[in-house]
């Protein structure tokens, strides 16, 4: 990928909603723009939510054929390999992220941050 595009769509969905409870989040995308191999999408959770460290992080979802996560700290790195090879411009995509842990209260979080392809 050589620029950096608006996301037209990002939208992080936990499978539970319990306080403090260990779940995995669905993670799916737009982008504005064709996506190929190997290409990247970066992004921090809120600091009230707790990224895991299992193995594998991540599973690939729809139109995802491989993808591979790292973290540090609060962000995650995906990198992926598409069913199609190249994923057409606004095509939704998704993925998972294992072992999130949800936040302690019932306070509202704050917004996942620094979400960039």
């Amino acid at each position: 990928m050589t620029t950096t595009p608006d996301i037209v769509s990002f939208v992080a969905t936990p499978s539970s909603v319990i306080n403090g409870e260990s779940n995995v989040y669905t993670i799916e995308v737009e982008s504005p723009i064709p996506l190929l191999d190997t290409d990247q999408l970066v992004f921090t959770f809120p600091s009230e939510v707790t990224p895991s460290t299992v193995s594998p992080l991540c599973n690939a979802g729809t139109n995802v054929l491989t993808v591979s996560c790292t973290r540090s700290g609060q962000e995650i790195t995906a990198v992926f390999t598409f069913t199609s090879g190249t994923l057409a411009a606004n095509t939704v995509f998704d993925f998972t992220v294992n072992g999130v842990k949800n936040p302690p209260s019932t306070e509202p979080s704050s917004e996942f941050g620094w979400v960039y392809l």
